[in-house]
C-alpha cells in the first residue's frame, strides 16, 4: 500500500515555519557529515507531526543548505523528486533542485539525506496580479514538460495510487466501507457521480499535485519558485487540478477585493504558454473534487494518524463549503477559461 505523506502545511494559510536546535541524538547522527561543520548552526524544522528522531528537514547557516533526512523506505520517492526537479530546471522552469539528485547515505545510521539551496524568500507574501501572471506561466511551462516527461516508476506509482482512491470512492457510494468521518464529510464523499468524479482523468498526466501556499515562494525580486515535488512522483491527474488548487488557495480563500482580475491574470499567464482544456462548468467540478479527493485519501490512512486526520478534514469540509458558497463567482470565471 502507499505511504500517504501528511502534508505539512494543515492550516490553508501557512503557519510560520519554527526551527530548533538539535538534541544529542540528532548530534550524534549527523556528526559523519562533511558538509556541517559546526553542529551548532543547524537546526530542525518543528514538524506538525509527532516528531521521528533525527528523520526531518534541517537548515544549515553556512553553507546555506536545507537538508532533507529520511529512512531507507522513502529512496525510491526523493530521487524520482529530485530527477524531476532538475528536469523541469533544465527545461526553465523555476524550481530549486537538490544539490545533487542522488540521495546520499549518512555513514554509521540507516538514514539517507538530499541538499537544496535555501530560499531567503518573502513570508506570508500577499501576490500581486504581476506575480500571479507569473505563476501562470511557470505552471504552464511545468505542465508542457511534464506532459512529455516518461517515467514508467512515476506512472505505476500514479495509477496504483489512482486505483486506490478511486475504489474507495466506489466502497464508500456503495456502503460497502464504514469509515468514522462525520456527517459533513460523508455527505461530500458520497454527493459525486462517477462521471463527476472522472474529471479529474480528463486529459490526465503527471501534474504538481499540491501546490498550495506553502509550495511557492516568491523570492525578493517576487518571482516564483515552485518546489516540493513529492506529490508529483504519483500524481496522474487533469491539469485543471493543479490550475485550480491555485485560484483556490491564492485567491478564492483570500480577502482579495478584485479576484475575478487576480484570476484573469493567472490565466492569462498560463494561456501564453499553454492552452487550457476544459469544458463548461470543469472549474467548479474540480474545486470540489480538490476536498472530495483529499478526503478519500484521508479515509486511507492508519489510525494512528488521527492526530492531524481531524484537522485535514475540518480543513477539506471547510473548502468544500466555501466552494459551495462561492458557486456563482465561479461561475463567471468559467468565462475566463
Amino acid at each position: 500500500m502507499l505511504k500517504f505523506k501528511a502534508p505539512f502545511n494543515l492550516s490553508i494559510q501557512p503557519k510560520q515555519v519554527l526551527w530548533r536546535p538539535l538534541d544529542q541524538v540528532e548530534k550524534d547522527a549527523l556528526s559523519t557529515l562533511t558538509l556541517i561543520k559546526d553542529s551548532n548552526s543547524l537546526k530542525k524544522r518543528v514538524s506538525v507531526e509527532t516528531e521521528k528522531k533525527v528523520i526531518g528537514s534541517y537548515k544549515l547557516d553556512s553553507p546555506n543548505y536545507l537538508m532533507k533526512i529520511f529512512a531507507q523506505k522513502d529512496i525510491e520517492l526523493q530521487t524520482l523528486e529530485n530527477e524531476i526537479v532538475l528536469e523541469l530546471k533544465k527545461n526553465g522552469v523555476s524550481t530549486n533542485p537538490a544539490t545533487i539528485t542522488i540521495p546520499q547515505k549518512i555513514k554509521g545510521a540507516n538514514l539517507w539525506y538530499s541538499c537544496y539551496i535555501f530560499l531567503k524568500h518573502k513570508y506570508n507574501y500577499r501576490a500581486t496580479n504581476f506575480d500571479l501572471h507569473n505563476l501562470g506561466m511557470e505552471i504552464a511551462k511545468m505542465h508542457f514538460f511534464l506532459s512529455k516527461y516518461k517515467n514508467e516508476k512515476i506512472q505505476s506509482r500514479a495509477l496504483k495510487k489512482n486505483k486506490l482512491i478511486y475504489d474507495r470512492f466506489i466502497e464508500i457510494n456503495k456502503d460497502k466501507k464504514n469509515i468514522k468521518f462525520n456527517k459533513q464529510s460523508l455527505k461530500i464523499l458520497k454527493s459525486f457521480s462517477k462521471e463527476s468524479f472522472n474529471t479529474l482523468n480528463k486529459n490526465a498526466q503527471i501534474i504538481h499535485g499540491d501546490l498550495n501556499l506553502g509550495n511557492v515562494v516568491f523570492l525578493d525580486d517576487d518571482y516564483p519558485v515552485i518546489i516540493d515535488f513529492e506529490d508529483c512522483t504519483e500524481t496522474f491527474l487533469n491539469p485543471l487540478f493543479d490550475i485550480a488548487f491555485v485560484i483556490q488557495r491564492f485567491i478564492l480563500e483570500t480577502n482579495f477585493s478584485e479576484k475575478f482580475s487576480l484570476v484573469k491574470d493567472f490565466l492569462d499567464g498560463y494561456r501564453s504558454i499553454m492552452k487550457i482544456s476544459s469544458n463548461r462548468g470543469d472549474l467548479f467540478i474540480v474545486l470540489q473534487l480538490i476536498s472530495l479527493r483529499a478526503l478519500l485519501i484521508l479515509s486511507l490512512y492508519p489510525k494512528e494518524k488521527e492526530s492531524f486526520i481531524s484537522l485535514e478534514i475540518e480543513k477539506f469540509n471547510y473548502l468544500y463549503e466555501n466552494t459551495i458558497k462561492q458557486r456563482h463567482f465561479i461561475e463567471t470565471l468559467e468565462d475566463l477559461f
